[in-house]
């Protein structure tokens, strides 16, 4: 899914081509897994122009057209929480760095990517979500809705790797007239006033560090279509079932029940024909199908990270806790070696 800027007025940045649309809609309303309607703002966004080996199959608007804009939305977020990012509209506001994860707070799930499987094995239990008529990948961060067991109450991430679905915040990039996306920010991280960082520079083009977060945006968009692909891969070679994910909590305990999520069947995958598992392997949907069952491991992790929140609050976790558990230096990068 391309990642854009519209066409329009051109400054060329860095080996980027920005463009400006006045007609492109910024989010208003918005729901999970549905699209919907936008109104006027003036985005920012990026097409092929300098740089096509970084933005293959990007493309851009057509200058001066109308467009009636759609975006769509994951986990829930209301498309009114976001702002398009404009020049015109922009120039003179600030933004405010995210403050750890507590934007995280009640959040189950987090999206994930086949280049990152190897850093989530250790934390995290992997499965799929149905989305629209598809699955998404995910890691479960709790064991019910509005629940995220990987969320200190001061905002601390308590794993060492930090899945990059959630990095980036405040900003991300949004579903805008199809199959193209503008760069937005969380509405209560914009500022004016001189007040936060700038969202531009003195020459009217994008500030550094919002630069090279559209850079790792752009990035993990196509880290997460490949994702995407593998998964249909699976869901289509019939190895993605639904899971009725139980979890013994003891006698006197009832179990944890989890419900919505899917699993890879095993089985099935060890009985397909040998030229259905060698496409599935060219296609490095495998990483994702064996990362999903090497992750069940973590079943009995994530049940008592459940059983010591609900027997104990947390108390405050001096610096050297911070520097094992903070993900924040490597929040902008795609290094996944170990």
């Amino acid at each position: 899914m391309p990642a854009l800027l519209a066409g329009g007025p051109t400054d060329v940045v860095t080996g980027w081509r920005w463009h400006l649309e006045e007609s492109l809609a910024a989010p208003e309303v918005g729901a999970l897994g549905r699209m919907v309607d936008c109104s006027a703002e003036s985005p920012v966004g990026v097409s092929p122009g300098a740089d096509r080996a970084a933005l293959a199959g990007i493309d851009r608007f057509e200058p001066g057209r109308k467009q009636a804009t759609e975006c769509f939305f994951d986990y829930g977020v209301s498309m009114s929480d976001y702002v398009a990012v404009s020049r015109k509209h922009h120039a003179d506001n600030g933004w405010l760095p995210r403050e750890r994860y507590s934007f995280t707070a009640g959040q189950p799930v987090a999206s994930i990517l086949i280049a990152e499987i190897s850093r989530l094995l250790p934390y995290y239990l992997l499965g799929f979500i149905e989305q629209g008529d598809g699955f998404e990948a995910v890691a479960l961060l709790g064991l019910s809705n509005e629940q995220n067991l990987y969320l200190h109450p001061d905002g601390r991430w308590l794993a060492d790797y930090v899945p990059a679905s959630l990095r980036g915040y405040p900003f991300d990039l949004k579903m805008a007239g199809g199959d193209k996306q503008v760069l937005c920010l969380e509405r209560g991280s914009m500022t004016d006033g001189g007040q936060g960082e700038p969202l531009f520079d003195e020459g009217g083009e994008l500030a550094g560090r919002v630069r090279q977060t559209m850079n790792f945006l752009q990035q993990r968009e196509r880290q997460h279509q490949t994702t995407r692909q593998a998964t249909r891969l699976l869901q289509e070679a019939g190895l993605i079932k639904p899971w009725a994910l139980q979890i013994e909590r003891g006698e006197g305990h009832a179990p944890y029940k989890v419900e919505g999520l899917h699993y890879i069947d095993e089985k099935a995958l060890n009985a397909l024909p040998p030229d259905a598992f060698a496409a599935l392997r060219k296609q490095g949907a495998l990483a994702l199908a064996f990362g999903q069952l090497f992750s069940t491991t973590q079943v009995d992790k994530l049940a008592e990270r459940a059983e010591f929140q609900a027997r104990f609050q947390p108390a405050p976790v001096d610096d050297s806790y911070d520097r094992l558990f903070d993900g924040d230096d490597d929040e902008l990068t795609f290094d996944f070696g170990d």
